[in-house]
């Protein structure tokens, strides 16, 4: 719940690893208030190509 964390997962968003995305969304999700998760999804899940990284996204914005 410590979300000074946040500069350090926001980068993580575009690594260039699938499972690294995909936990960094977990964690932004863990972070960041229902409505900035549901912006950066809207930011975020129309250019990810990775399924797991996708439902990730639907995940984290389901559970808000």
């Amino acid at each position: 719940g410590n979300a000074a964390l946040l500069p350090h997962i926001t980068p993580l968003l575009d690594d260039a690893s699938p499972q690294v995305r995909a936990m960094a969304v977990w964690a932004s999700s863990q972070l960041k208030k229902p409505e900035e998760m549901l912006a950066l999804a809207a930011e975020s899940m129309p250019q990810e190509k990775d399924e797991n990284v996708r439902n990730e996204w639907q995940n984290a914005i389901r559970e808000e």
